[in-house]
């Protein structure tokens, strides 16, 4: 059983999953049983869109209900209105989850979507399961029943493994939402980290990269991890690893969700160790920064939860050695993001304008965010560290706000970021922060190399970007690692 927190106006909601079909291709139908609002009047919900992809109502078919009601679709706000009876307590529903037309695989195009075959079922919480909303913040007790699977295909998700019925208690919407499900040919390999579970997740058969190597980077990265955050709070969480097949170039895509980290990996021979570290340790690290401390507005505060993200990935990579290019990996990411974000045509647009609609539909602005925050990440470390002569460093100001996450449910936005980062830089980081977030302004590192005496160049690219190299050598990894 998986537990969260209890309140006596937590909302009960339970399913029951079974195989079917669609048109003669494979489904899954749900059950389930809502409590009911007392004015006769319903509201369930199922996102029209999520992360970037629309029409997943295309998904999602033949909804009925078992008593007498009317059905109104609001696909505006997502909703689903039942007008029922007003002394009725419960209303019991049923639907069908399909794939995408033509999907034989999962792919990079329909990852965030319900994929469903007669040997493997991967679908997030958002795009199976229909929630109540009888209050706005609703919180939750679960009840799932997995029936009539053959028993030997594997259930498998952010709350546990191999269980056909499921309880779970006193969970927020916005986490039930964010959390995964499989089913079939995974395989599991369960590890404890000081008497915690953690559950890999993976096919058997890879072409290109070995599974064991998978596991055993996974391993490392989580216990590397928590030592960092000290922060072993978690009873159980599953790594969920899927490959592409016949698929040549280098790509892969994941995301950090409850309890839960999933990527899909393309098992070609071009990929390298170091781009399976570049995955797996960003959206592991996700587990603090972006579930643990949420973002008050999701791509608002990207420049944290993923430019942050980013920078720590680099940071403890490079300090525990996971890189073949051992310390040196560091240097090469904070070079490699300066030169790229410095290439962009939209490297000084303003924080503003990194909404959904603009991050999810154009690649040129998606990864802006990822580098403007590593590099502010970077230069606010160096600074701090630099102003309290090595006494404290970001990691400080990081533990600081985990602790407001966890022990205040307090959100990252630009009053709270600003507030409890001035405790380490001072009272001048709110122009700071202005400046090169909220505007958006090239950050100015050769004033931050030249403060703390690293070595650095001036680098023009052939394609006539000029940019600043911080150099690879023993003295400025002495300076930034000690």
């Amino acid at each position: 059983m998986s537990t969260f927190f209890y309140s006596k106006a937590n909302e009960t909601i339970s399913y029951v999953v079974e195989q079917s079909s669609y048109n003669q291709k494979p489904a899954l139908k749900v059950f389930a049983k809502f409590q009911t609002s007392r004015n006769g009047v319903t509201n369930l919900n199922f996102p029209s869109s999520m992360w970037g992809e629309e029409s997943l109502k295309n998904h999602f078919k033949n909804f009925r209900t078992e008593e007498d009601s009317e059905i109104l679709f609001n696909e505006s706000e997502d909703l689903i209105q039942i007008k029922h009876a007003d002394s009725l307590n419960y209303i019991n529903v049923s639907y069908l989850i399909i794939s995408s037309e033509n999907s034989l695989e999962i792919d990079f195009v329909n990852y965030f979507r319900p994929f469903i075959s007669k040997e493997r079922f991967h679908i997030l919480s958002f795009s199976l399961f229909v929630t109540s909303s009888l209050s706005m913040n609703p919180i939750y007790d679960i009840d799932i029943h997995w029936k009539n699977f053959d028993k030997d295909f594997l259930i498998h998700n952010s709350f546990n493994s191999n269980i056909t019925h499921q309880n779970i208690k006193g969970i927020e919407r916005d986490k039930f939402n964010q959390s995964v499900f499989i089913g079939g040919d995974y395989q599991l390999d369960e590890f404890f980290i000081n008497n915690k579970k953690i559950v890999f997740a993976s096919p058997v058969e890879w072409e290109n990269i070995e599974r064991n190597y998978l596991l055993d980077l996974v391993t490392k990265v989580i216990k590397i991890q928590r030592k960092f955050w000290d922060d072993y709070s978690q009873d159980y969480y599953t790594t969920i690893l899927t490959p592409l097949s016949n698929y040549q170039d280098i790509n892969y895509i994941g995301a950090g969700l409850t309890n839960s980290f999933m990527a899909l990996i393309g098992d070609s021979s071009k990929i390298s160790k170091d781009d399976i570290l570049n995955l797996i340790n960003h959206e592991l690290l996700h587990n603090w920064i972006g579930v643990k401390i949420e973002n008050k507005n999701e791509e608002k505060q990207y420049w944290f939860s993923e430019g942050f993200t980013e920078y720590y990935h680099f940071k403890l990579a490079s300090k525990n050695c996971l890189s073949n290019q051992m310390e040196s990996f560091f240097i090469k990411k904070i070079n490699e993001f300066n030169y790229l974000l410095n290439s962009s045509q939209y490297n000084e647009i303003k924080n503003d304008e990194l909404n959904y609609d603009s991050f999810w539909n154009n690649e040129g602005i998606e990864e802006i965010p990822y580098w403007r925050g590593a590099l502010f990440a970077f230069y606010l470390d160096l600074s701090i560290r630099n102003k309290s002569d090595n006494k404290y460093s970001l990691d400080d100001l990081m533990f600081d706000i985990l602790n407001d996450a966890t022990n205040n449910n307090q959100t990252i936005d630009k009053d709270y970021f600003v507030k409890v980062a001035s405790n380490y830089y001072g009272k001048d980081f709110g122009k700071l922060f202005d400046k090169h977030i909220v505007n958006g302004e090239l950050i100015p590192l050769d004033n931050l190399y030249d403060r703390n005496k690293l070595s650095y160049s001036y680098q023009t690219s052939s394609k006539g970007v000029t940019y600043l190299k911080l150099l690879n050598d023993k003295n400025n990894l002495k300076i930034i690692f000690n």
